[in-house]
């Protein structure tokens, strides 16, 4: 997963917070390891490792559970990025699983010093208390029904909301059996050791499988392409076409035929991503769907970059800001919005990023400052959306609108004399790039409103 860190859906799944929730789980099974190895050789294990490894350990697996399913949840609704687009910062989801732990252990730390007086040879079994963490995890499991749902509702299809529904299920497949023997343990009516701890590793072992193994599947592309449900399946026999729904009316047969044949003549003229950007109606339902792959920030740096490179504008310095506003939002390591290309682009940017170096260029290069790294960008999304998006419902309604436009805007460059007089491209015109800016307004929005808080 760390190696595959940069690929759009991995890189969706929070690789680093991964290898967190994966480290805390290692951490737990090797607390547990070197325990049963004290009693092997008839040593006695220092409980108070087990005191404090109890709260540390499950809440930092929590926590960085959690916030991986709610960086998808942050990225595809514009309502939670206003509010919540600071936890998209590595360095920010650290602090607040550390903070986040923290404060649960504070809550229990009372509570586990004055119960390890009472009875301190328990503690040399994990989560103790029992009674403390089955109602720390039905708090969490109600955050949990939370996040399941909001992910449901954005279909996500990174398999996010699945992998969170089986940790929790889990939890409770295991860990409430290991909860009931203690409950009756102390209460004298069995008598357990050290090895009832099994199941707690089986938890921190399935964890791991879930978030490194089970989750392979959705780290390729072709999870994000969808079957044209809408076209009908045609069969042949006996040299004759045969169609599953047969259509009601002969008026609906060439209604359909004719959309068809729009449609398609819309997939040869709109069939890269550059090109749908071209058009309004389609870069809108293009962006819903880009938005759904959580690669968002790609899109609007090609909306950007094409803004940038065909507006007039007033002077060097005016072109010169901005250059950098693009460079500083998308190209820097570490940006809020950061594309992925490779270290070569990323550095020719930074490098005609010093001011005097692009007044030193020439009006066409300065134009065509970002021009490789856009050609990457639109190629990987040529690569993996295109074809998926081509299939969809939304690429249909846009491409008929697109053509409803185009025929409006041939009839009024039509005179009564039956001269054809250029006019000025309306805004939803391909050849007017206004609709780009709903495209970035978006980020940039969410930017702004972030800092203001700040």
């Amino acid at each position: 997963m760390w190696r595959r860190r940069k690929e759009m859906l991995v890189r969706a799944r929070s690789p680093s917070l991964a290898l967190f929730q994966g480290g805390a789980c290692m951490l737990c099974l090797g607390v547990l390891g070197v325990q049963e190895l004290f009693q092997l050789s008839g040593h006695h294990f220092p409980c108070e490792i087990m005191l404090w490894s109890s709260p540390l350990i499950p809440c930092m697996t929590l926590f960085a559970l959690g916030l991986r399913a709610a960086r998808v949840i942050i990225i595809t609704s514009a309502e939670c990025r206003k509010r919540f687009m600071f936890l998209l910062d590595p360095g920010k989801q650290f602090a607040a699983c550390f903070s986040g732990t923290c404060m649960m252990c504070g809550v229990s730390a009372v509570i586990h010093v004055t119960d390890f007086k009472r009875q301190p040879e328990k503690y040399c079994m994990m989560w103790a208390p029992w009674w403390i963490w089955l109602a720390v995890m039905m708090s969490f499991t109600s955050v949990a029904i939370g996040l399941v749902y909001k992910l449901h509702k954005i279909n996500d299809r990174l398999g996010l909301g699945s992998e969170v529904a089986r940790c929790f299920a889990s939890f409770y497949v295991f860990l409430v059996p290991y909860w009931i023997t203690m409950a009756l343990d102390e209460h004298s009516q069995v008598h357990v050791g050290t090895e009832l701890q099994i199941l707690v590793a089986i938890v921190g072992l399935y964890i791991m499988l879930e978030a490194f193994v089970l989750s392979r599947r959705y780290w390729g592309c072709s999870l994000l392409v969808n079957n044209a449900r809408w076209r009908p399946k045609i069969r042949r026999r006996g040299g004759h076409k045969r169609y599953g729904i047969l259509p009601e009316d002969q008026a609906a047969t060439a209604c359909d035929a004719a959309q068809e044949a729009i449609v398609s003549a819309a997939r040869r003229r709109w069939g890269t991503t550059m090109q749908m950007l071209e058009s309004a109606p389609l870069a809108e339902a293009y962006a819903q769907h880009v938005q759904q792959a959580l690669c968002y920030e790609s899109l609007a740096f090609l909306a950007r970059v094409i803004q940038y490179s065909t507006a007039a504008h007033r002077d060097v310095e005016q072109q010169y800001a901005m250059f950098d506003s693009i460079a500083a939002d998308f190209i820097c390591s570490g940006s809020k919005f950061e594309v992925n290309i490779s270290c070569a682009l990323r550095f020719q940017v930074l490098t005609v990023r010093n001011r005097r170096t692009f007044n030193a260029l020439s009006a066409d290069a300065r134009r065509d400052a970002f021009k490789p790294q856009a050609a990457e960008i639109a190629k990987m999304l040529d690569q993996n959306l295109v074809l998926s998006f081509q299939s969809t419902a939304a690429f249909r309604e846009a491409c008929l609108l697109q053509h409803q436009l185009d025929a409006d805007t041939e009839t009024l460059g039509t005179i009564e004399d039956g001269n054809h007089t250029p006019l000025p491209s309306p805004p939803h015109s391909p050849r007017s790039h206004e609709h780009l800016e709903r495209v970035t307004s978006r980020l940039r929005m969410d930017d702004n409103s972030t800092h203001r808080k700040k």
